[in-house]
């Protein structure tokens, strides 16, 4: 066996050295997809910069899908600052200051706070739930321009490249800070205004996909009808839908029940209720081509178990913005 081994080596070495003198090209291996994993070793060339980065005001690394982030940097070198968002469904969205000619650099021997909502800066969290991570990259000079700041629900895989693509010129030095970020689903909320509802959809989650507003309007057993906090709930969320900032986004209205009765009955059952839902919000002035229904029955409890209080909050309709 030893042999053969070693004479399948010889062939295979020979054939190397063939391909090369004949000047062919030689792939030998696949070059591994670069992901995010891959930043970490990409930026450890800037030592010297001693980067410090962690959260504000935050403790640990958990934050609402939709909430926002503040970080603190310092740095004994004078860099440019940009902030890599990666979530757990492989997409990725970044932040850097655009502050001027020179200000949006972080001054040595300082600490910066980005984004700064004094100078009109927010980062909220337009990524999926689970777990991610935040990368604090500076460098001597910027590695993405203007075109690639504030990009939101791009593929990692871009963004390693542009990140990659940087590290390859010349003279060009980085330093990166990894923060394990753990993303929250939303919270239902008893009521929302009209203007959370704005802002939910077209501000704090305007990259992410298939995003629910943290409202579940609910209904009695067997009920299609709405009740009064129902309504104001509707109404909060209609007014919303016909704001401008919103024109043109579709929604899917998802209906749902409890475990309660056959299959046939409560996917027709989720189905009016979702109908139901609809027709507020067509009568509000939202256009109906904006609206999609779609019945899941008993098959997506929110809730685990028999309990009234588990059951009440399985009887609901969900609203997601479809991807734009």
């Amino acid at each position: 066996m030893l042999a053969m081994l070693q004479k399948t080596y010889l062939s295979l070495n020979a054939l190397v050295i063939g391909l090369v003198a004949l000047g062919l090209p030689l792939y030998l291996t696949a070059q591994p997809a670069i992901d995010a994993t891959h930043i970490d070793g990409l930026t450890a060339n800037w030592p010297e910069a001693r980067l410090a980065a962690a959260f504000n005001d935050r403790t640990d690394p958990e934050v609402d899908q939709g909430g926002d982030l503040q970080f603190k940097i310092s740095t004994e070198k004078e860099a440019s600052l940009a902030i890599v968002l990666v979530d757990s469904a492989g997409h990725a969205e970044i932040a850097a200051p655009n502050r001027g000619i020179s200000a949006d650099r972080i001054v040595p021997g300082s600490e910066m706070l980005f984004p700064d909502p004094d100078l009109g800066e927010f980062l909220y969290v337009s990524l999926a739930p689970g777990a991610g991570s935040a990368y604090v990259i500076v460098s001597s000079s910027p590695i993405f321009d203007a075109g690639s700041r504030k990009s939101e629900g791009i593929p990692v895989t871009d963004v390693s490249r542009l990140v990659a693509g940087a590290a390859a010129r010349p003279g060009l030095l980085m330093a990166v800070r990894r923060l394990p970020l753990m993303v929250r689903g939303t919270t239902p909320r008893v009521e929302l205004t009209a203007k959370e509802v704005v802002d939910f959809f077209g501000v704090r989650t305007r990259g992410a996909t298939n995003v629910s507003l943290p409202l579940r309007v609910g209904f009695d057993t067997a009920s299609v009808s709405l009740d009064s906090l129902g309504r104001r709930q509707l109404d909060a969320v209609g007014r919303g839908l016909v704001d401008s900032q919103l024109a043109g986004v579709r929604f899917l209205l998802e209906g749902h029940t409890d475990d309660q009765g056959s299959d046939d009955y409560n996917l027709s059952l989720s189905e009016r209720r979702a109908d139901t839902v609809r027709d507020y919000l067509i009568s509000m002035g939202v256009d109906s081509s904006r609206l999609e229904v779609r019945g899941y029955g008993k098959s997506k409890p929110f809730a685990e178990g028999t309990t009234p209080d588990a059951r009440a909050l399985n009887r609901r309709v969900v609203i997601l913005r479809l991807d734009q």
